[in-house]
């Protein structure tokens, strides 16, 4: 499964979501897919006030360039 792959690939832990995000459903329908989370402060999601540290954005960056070179090959 892809999103196990990127776990190793980033030594990061999975998260369950319950939000019905479009990664959902196109792991449903056969096509593999992952989500990288970024953290932010209080865990506030989908609202004006989400908010993510400049530095969390960067390793978010981060973690999707090395996902992008893995998968690239």
């Amino acid at each position: 499964m892809l999103r196990d792959r990127l776990a190793v690939l980033l030594d990061a832990p999975l998260l369950g979501t319950a939000a019905g995000h479009d990664a959902g459903i196109l792991d449903n329908a056969g096509v593999p897919s992952a989500m990288l989370f970024v953290r932010n402060p209080d865990g506030t999601s989908h609202s004006p006030s989400e908010h993510a540290e400049e530095a969390d954005c960067l390793a978010g960056i981060g973690a999707l360039v090395a996902v992008l070179e893995e998968l690239a090959g």
